[in-house]
């Protein structure tokens, strides 16, 4: 099981590393963390339980992503949020760990009164599956103007979607985080506030179910990665 994650999270590690820049690899550990998080909460599960969940149709997930982007496009808090698990996590670029459906709710709607959104497309460019979870990779450009300016802004950058198929069929996010391709002015404007003592609650509960284990590759990883260290990365690939 850890092999396999492993070689997941080194892989992406090493072909996003290309295209990051020093200032956005706070970004890319922060998808490591929710690899961590999700794929382990996919595989506590036995192939036994596994076993009557209904086949999962990649073209369904890529119609999800685009039932997502047109939420976001019209500013339709209800119908977006109606796809989120009650406990996934969400890890926009700049935001502090989003956790729970209640903090994820109150980061759009002060975004959603914040951007005016003129374009915004998502195009998924990869999608695994293991098990009952499907991780979806894409990139995204959206073009918006902010509130009280009539410049148009536009964004370009990746996106990962961690779905859940359910008993019924149906999907739910897990967990879903995103970044730029290129620096962004004023990236204050793209953080919401939250009640500090909640985000303290939800840090530390995530951090009680991450196995020790796994938070000492996770540190071996981290080490790697900043050292440009390729026979260390190496070893977490599976052979």
């Amino acid at each position: 099981m850890y092999k396999t994650y492993f070689a997941l999270s080194g892989l992406y590690i090493c072909l996003t590393f290309i295209i990051l820049t020093p200032n956005q690899m706070n970004l890319y550990f922060n998808v490591l963390f929710c690899f961590s998080v999700c794929l382990l909460g996919a595989y506590s599960q036995t192939q036994t339980r596994n076993s009557g969940l209904p086949k999962i149709d990649k073209a369904h997930i890529q119609q999800l992503s685009r039932t997502l982007t047109e939420c976001e496009k019209n500013d339709d808090l209800e119908s977006l949020l109606a796809y989120y698990d009650e406990t996934a996590i969400s890890m926009p670029e700049y935001q502090p760990i989003l956790q729970g459906i209640t903090e994820i709710r109150a980061f759009y709607k002060e975004i959603f009164g914040r951007q005016h959104i003129k374009a915004f497309q998502r195009t998924t460019q990869e999608i695994i599956v293991l098990d009952s979870t499907v991780i979806e990779i894409g990139t995204f450009t959206k073009e918006y103007t902010a509130q009280h300016a009539d410049t148009n802004l536009t964004q370009h950058g990746k996106y990962w979607n961690i779905w859940k198929v359910q008993r019924d069929g149906s999907f739910k996010l897990k967990g879903e985080a995103s970044g730029f391709f290129h620096p962004v002015d004023n990236p204050e404007d793209l953080v919401v506030s939250l009640n500090k003592s909640q985000a303290e609650v939800s840090d530390i509960s995530l951090d009680k179910n991450i196995p020790f284990e796994l938070k000492a590759y996770n540190a071996l990883m981290e080490k790697g990665v900043r050292n440009r260290d390729g026979i260390l990365r190496s070893e977490f690939f599976y052979q």
